[in-house]
């Protein structure tokens, strides 16, 4: 179960999910299940109203690095890809840190169009203006310099200017 194969990663300080409540039973039958569910008040909160969404809460010591981040995320969807289940049924990872990764991919992916094209906009109103090119181009200088400045840091190649 994908339950216990998470609990041996070295890096997972706790998982908690619907199936805790059943460790040590092979096959819970369909009553105990029930039984299980109506007397543990906790439990709906891994459920959704319909029933159709089950919750896990894995909680890891990975730190708050893009890296580690991503690092886990591909482990998890390992575990996730060689567990078995049911026709019809789908997993996904969510969380904060994933969330995250998402907003900063789509971010840095957008930047530069955004830049550019901002840029290209200043440029063209500094033009109508100062009604000179040159006189232009050394306001938009220094602006072009800030924009190449921010663009090395933000690639997330980790290399600085010293």
């Amino acid at each position: 179960m994908l339950d216990e194969d998470l609990r041996s990663e070295t890096s997972v300080t706790s998982v908690m999910s619907p199936a805790s409540f059943f460790r040590g039973e092979n096959t819970p039958s369909p009553e105990k299940i029930t039984q299980t569910i109506r007397s543990n008040p906790g439990m709906n909160g891994f459920f959704s109203k319909n029933y159709n969404m089950v919750l896990m809460y894995v909680n890891t010591d990975i730190g708050s690095g893009e890296e580690q981040i991503q690092n886990f995320n591909k482990i998890l969807q390992e575990h996730i890809d060689n567990t078995p289940r049911p026709t019809g049924v789908k997993f996904g990872i969510t969380g904060q840190p994933i969330i995250r990764m998402t907003i900063f991919d789509l971010l840095k992916r957008d930047a530069v169009t955004t830049l550019v094209v901002s840029a290209v906009i200043i440029l063209l109103l500094l033009f109508v203006m100062e009604r000179t090119y040159t006189h232009a181009l050394l306001v938009f200088a220094p602006l072009s310099l800030g924009l190449i400045w921010t663009m090395e840091h933000s690639d997330g190649s980790g290399y600085h200017f010293p």
